[in-house]
């Protein structure tokens, strides 16, 4: 109730700005007015509305000059009723989302603390792999909750004072243009019944033409603040769905990313298993026995795929030997283990190395490719012929003289033994 009354005195703020603030003030353009002229007026008005309920046509013109304020109140009234929708859908989200975290949650301890009971090995590893799965999946559907949270209470503000302010002052436009409409429909009565000669139809006249224009001022200054009020309603809302919804966003995509890894990650792993053997439901012994040879067949044609396939890559990165003039560096590599046998460097015994230092511009390899011949073989076998150091010969370590022969051992007779 004190949220509805400050609001309705922020709205009656702006409209009273040329009145002293008081309540008599308010009123003070009608002091001059008659209680036959005052009923007049609200008969008018009354009987524009039951016009506007039973959807009479209006004149074109009078239509065409109020186009962008209906086109603004049609806005309005769109973005009330989406809000009002969004924050509804909101709402029940946040609830279900915490339903489904808390029973996740409750299915993955228990599974969790069962599956540390069981005897069997295979069966205990399955539970606890299950139950940590649904336990972390748990905890980051609860963490989309907080960014959930506040849009649904920085959206619940927006509705009861930004829409609700711009709805106060649509509301009174629309009664503004009603009153307006009727009076105009009371003037043209009057003209037609008009008298110039007669003083008291002029009057009357004129209290009509006054209403008009006080009602046709009060319409153009709110219609003017209803624009302006429904753009900045639909960039705010627009600028707090796309500030307060980026965290979101980021967070649910951050959850498919995770539980859909984890979840790839516990179905890999568990193909790996045999079947269950149940004890009390036996006739769930057969079908299990089957997935479980059905999805290992996959896994084994899988890892066989995958075998092949990585076959069939080091095939085609290996070269052919045979054809070296495509891949002469690489199959040079291959056979010899090294980049290529001619970048060897030549060592001779005098420890001169050829190809390094100053020595390097005086071999007959490095000029230019027409030399390279039988002339520069030949002056090669010659440099290396004379630089090689000559060795003295080696002493004689056996004569040339006849070995003699040794003699026989002595053969013992038996008899003699005997």
């Amino acid at each position: 109730m004190l949220r509805l009354q400050i609001g309705d005195v922020m709205a009656y703020r702006h409209y009273e700005q040329g009145t002293s603030g008081m309540n008599f003030d308010r009123f003070l353009d009608r002091f001059d007015e008659n209680t036959v002229t005052k009923l007049k007026r609200h008969y008018w008005t009354a009987k524009q509305m039951i016009r506007t309920k039973m959807g009479k046509k209006e004149d074109e013109l009078l239509t065409a000059s109020d186009a962008d304020l209906d086109a603004q109140l049609s806005l309005f009234n769109s973005i009330k009723t989406t809000s009002d929708l969004l924050l509804e859908a909101a709402h029940y989200y946040h609830g279900f989302l915490l339903d489904a975290a808390h029973a996740e949650n409750g299915v993955g301890k228990f599974l969790k603390d069962r599956g540390k009971l069981q005897r069997r090995e295979e069966t205990k590893k399955v539970m606890i792999a299950v139950g940590r799965a649904f336990l972390f999946a748990s905890h980051q559907r609860a963490a989309i909750c907080n960014p959930l949270l506040r849009f649904y209470e920085e959206l619940c503000v927006f509705n009861e004072r930004a829409i609700f302010d711009c709805g106060q002052t649509a509301e009174a436009a629309e009664r503004c243009r009603t009153e307006y409409r009727g009076s105009l429909l009371w003037m043209k009565q009057e003209s037609d019944e008009l008298e110039p000669t007669n003083r008291r139809q002029m009057e009357r006249f004129r209290e009509v033409q006054t209403t008009v224009r006080l009602n046709k001022e009060r319409l153009d200054r709110l219609k003017e603040d209803t624009l302006q009020k429904v753009e900045l309603l639909s960039a705010s809302r627009s600028h707090l769905l796309s500030h307060l919804l980026g965290r979101y966003l980021e967070l649910l995509t951050t959850y498919y990313q995770k539980t859909s890894t984890i979840y790839a990650t516990l179905a890999k792993n568990l193909s790996v298993y045999d079947h269950y053997d149940f004890e009390i439901l036996t006739e769930l012994i057969e079908p299990s026995r089957k997935v479980a040879q059905k999805i290992r067949q996959e896994s084994l044609d899988k890892v066989k795929e995958l075998e092949e396939q990585e076959k069939a890559e080091e095939q085609q990165q290996q070269p052919d030997l045979l054809r070296f003039d495509e891949h002469d560096e690489t199959s040079l590599r291959y056979l010899f283990g090294r980049d290529s046998p001619s970048e060897e460097r030549l060592i001779p015994q005098n420890g001169i190395r050829f190809g390094d230092g100053e020595d390097r511009a005086e071999s007959p390899l490095i000029g230019d490719q027409d030399e390279v011949g039988e002339e520069a073989f030949e002056r090669l076998t010659i440099d290396r012929e004379n630089t090689a150091p000559s060795l003295a010969s080696l002493p004689t370590l056996f004569g040339d003289s006849c070995v003699p022969k040794l003699t026989p051992p002595p053969v013992l007779d038996p008899l003699s033994e005997a």
